[in-house]
């Protein structure tokens, strides 16, 4: 009779197969319907100088998102460096991108430093919830925003609808929440068996609590996240000008933090296939070429993978070292 452990392994690697075979879609809808042999032509015309830009700017905004992070973390933790949160920001993503489990890269990164500061395990976890939940409202101020801009420029007034929608759907479904986790809390607090799991929950409710009603933190981490999500971008322009010289920044100041905010559906791995098919669709609204945008939403997976790659490096490193430590 299979165990428990037995069952839970097969379920784990049951949805990561389906998140593979999602990814796997995802990319081959987005290559077909972009006419293979034009994005091929499209990737072998593109300027090697602009791509390698790119791929400065995307590392110059990983090292913006670090400092998000290390203020965070600074409020209660003060024994860690700028260099090593940049680190695990990058092994966030490759655990984020290619390991299967539940709790991807945020979790990784701040399981990481438990063993430095095992008191502040919530604090920990609460700082990478807060760094992503300021992360998505930055996505959905600055593509709001720029929807706008773009709206009252070409007369597509339908925008100011889909904006008030997006919004009155995240505050209801903020309120929902609110009120679904209230009632989700008193109910575990009236069993014993699950009073030390409700405990953990509200010592990890206070800290996100704490968090968000600091507003000098608050206002630094907006800021940190507005340029962090420009950057990406830029990395995006920067591809697609590296395929197109005349391409326009705006369609894809629009399209880049929208596609990211669609991609955090968690039906892949970190998003992958659907950032990339949501902003060609999105481009292609837009009035560009389907093949250059395809091949840009490409060539933006390049610095991606290198991050990723040093991230597996650095995990690697870190767990000889804890394992050598414990």
């Amino acid at each position: 009779m299979p165990t428990a452990g037995g069952k839970s392994t097969r379920r784990k690697w049951c949805k990561y197969s389906l998140k593979a075979v999602v990814v796997v879609g995802a990319f081959a809808g987005l290559i077909y319907l972009s006419n293979p042999a034009a994005l091929v032509r499209a990737l072998s015309g593109a300027d090697y100088g602009l791509i390698v830009a790119g791929v400065l700017f995307f590392f110059a905004g990983q090292l913006v998102a670090a400092l998000r992070w290390y203020g965070i973390v600074r409020t209660e933790v003060r024994c860690v460096t700028r260099m090593e949160i940049f680190g695990l920001n990058l092994i966030g993503t490759f655990v984020g991108n290619f390991i299967p489990g539940q709790g991807g890269g945020d979790l990784a990164k701040s399981a990481l430093l438990f063993p430095k500061a095992p008191d502040k395990r919530a604090f920990l976890l609460a700082s990478v919830i807060y760094d992503r939940l300021v992360g998505l409202m930055t996505m959905i101020l600055l593509g709001g925003g720029m929807m706008l801009v773009l709206g009252m420029g070409q007369g597509r007034w339908g925008m100011y609808l889909l904006i008030l929608l997006v919004v009155a759907a995240v505050l209801l479904a903020l309120a929902l929440g609110r009120k679904v986790w209230q009632a989700c809390f008193r109910r575990m607090c009236a069993f014993p068996w699950l009073a030390r799991m409700a405990h953990h929950i509200g010592r990890f409710s206070q800290e996100l609590r704490a968090l968000f009603i600091n507003g000098s933190l608050f206002a630094r981490c907006i800021g940190l996240s507005l340029v962090f999500q420009i950057s990406r971008a830029l990395v995006l322009w920067i591809m697609l000008r590296s395929i197109l010289p005349e391409a326009q920044f705006l369609p894809v100041i629009v399209a880049s933090p929208i596609s990211t905010l669609i991609a955090t559906l968690p039906i892949t791995f970190g998003g992958l296939g659907i950032r990339e098919g949501a902003f060609s669709l999105l481009m292609q609204k837009f009035g560009q070429p389907v093949d250059a945008a395809a091949a840009a939403a490409l060539l933006a997976l390049i610095p991606l993978f290198i991050s990723s790659a040093i991230g597996a490096l650095l995990l690697g490193l870190n767990y000889r070292s804890y394992v050598h430590r414990g």
